[in-house]
């Protein structure tokens, strides 16, 4: 994943949300690319970084400057779900919501407020938002036209499926159930436990 996205989805979070309804943002580092994420290797001599490498110093101290981010780095390689269980574990215990977004996601202006209201209103929900799509080549934004929910094939591929606007349509206009990739609220640190 290029460093520009995670760049860009942390910046949009920041810029995005309301300072009074963001704690922190905990930033994990599944130790999965040979150059790491943090800490980086003190022993690699500037001058001869890649520019990946210098890539990576830069937006290390972007978000080493800022407060509100927590970076985690993990020894070994650990996989998606684990990884999201280390940084809610790493996560301010006074946090009341946790919210997981994948390094490929941006948000949207008055993207958070919504999803806290509903979990506010019932607390046992698990909330998945619209996700648009970012070009993973151009980094072009592409707002979602239809609506899609997540399924898998019997080959356990996953895979987008459309839906009618009759399945969209539930209660007050949410769609039950289903699994989605990238951004995920969840009420409380609990409840990533269970």
């Amino acid at each position: 994943m290029p460093r520009r996205l995670q760049g860009r989805t942390v910046h949009t979070v920041l810029e995005r949300s309301e300072e009074d309804l963001l704690t922190e943002i905990v930033l994990v580092d599944d130790n999965a690319e040979p150059e790491g994420f943090y800490p980086l290797d003190p022993s690699i001599d500037p001058s001869r970084q890649t520019e990946q490498q210098r890539e990576l110093h830069a937006l290390f101290d972007t978000f080493k400057a800022n407060p509100k981010i927590k970076l985690v780095q993990n020894r070994n390689t650990e996989g998606l779900i684990r990884s999201r269980t280390i940084g809610a574990d790493a996560a301010n215990p006074e946090a009341q919501v946790l919210i997981f977004l994948d390094s490929h996601c941006e948000v949207n202006p008055d993207w958070l407020r919504p999803m806290l209201v509903r979990i506010y209103e019932d607390p046992t929900r698990v909330i998945v938002p619209v996700i648009d799509i970012i070009d993973d080549m151009t980094l072009q934004y592409n707002p979602v036209q239809a609506f899609f929910r997540g399924g898998f094939s019997k080959q356990l591929d996953y895979k987008w499926i459309a839906t009618t606007p009759e399945q969209v349509r539930f209660g007050r206009g949410y769609m039950r159930g289903g699994k989605a990739p990238g951004l995920t609220a969840a009420p409380s640190p609990d409840t990533v436990h269970h």
